[in-house]
């Protein structure tokens, strides 16, 4: 874990900042845990989206305990989903913030809260499933550094029990998101026909899964 989110803490330490201080709420330090749970304003967010519905003591241990608890417990009800909610909404109070100290408080939802659950609502959890036996999955992945820009992509063939088969990565040139994704496909299912008959291909890109249908 790197925590290296520039917090007023680790501004500090890199000398771009002056005082460690939160400028919200006054706390004598910011750092990672202060901004996404510990300060008045994460609190709020956190309470309107419902944790103690999840755990008692979510506001609770370190950094590391926290995400630990929320992001590899699968113990609680829905834990999947909660994992979900979990890390978009670090990921907005993060946003949330910079705005509010950037001067751009007007970008901050008047309900936070309904904001978070209407939006949260209609996520989809994406991750690798396992095929019926005899089957084989490939998962690729393309993007350029820049649109356009240089790109590259890669992929991945494993087996119904998750077991590694093959992999590859390579560079496609200049180019956009779409043309690198299409290029991963294009040059995964090259290597899988060298390999295997019977193959599912995932992506996590829309106009990639239209495009293939």
């Amino acid at each position: 874990m790197h925590d290296s989110v520039l917090c007023n803490v680790t501004r500090c330490k890199r000398n771009i900042a002056q005082h460690p201080a939160c400028t919200i709420c006054g706390a004598p330090e910011e750092d990672t845990l202060h901004m996404i749970r510990d300060c008045c304003v994460a609190r709020r967010v956190w309470n309107r989206l419902g944790t103690s519905k999840h755990m008692r003591n979510f506001f609770q241990g370190n950094l590391q305990t926290g995400l630990m608890r929320n992001l590899y417990n699968n113990t609680q009800e829905k834990a999947e989903i909660w994992k979900t909610y979990f890390s978009l909404t670090c990921w907005w109070i993060w946003r949330w913030r910079n705005c509010q100290v950037l001067g751009r408080g007007q970008d901050i939802p008047y309900n936070v809260g309904a904001f978070l659950k209407n939006g949260l609502r209609g996520a989809n959890y994406i991750a690798w499933k396992p095929q019926t036996h005899g089957w084989y999955i490939r998962n690729t992945y393309g993007t350029p550094k820049g649109s356009p820009g240089p790109s590259g992509g890669g992929g991945i063939i494993r087996d119904t029990n998750g077991i590694f088969v093959s992999a590859f990565t390579t560079n496609f040139g200049m180019g956009m998101t779409f043309k690198a994704e299409m290029k991963a496909v294009i040059q995964g299912l090259r290597m899988a026909k060298e390999l295997i008959s019977k193959l599912e291909v995932q992506s996590d890109n829309q106009a990639v899964v239209q495009g293939l249908q």
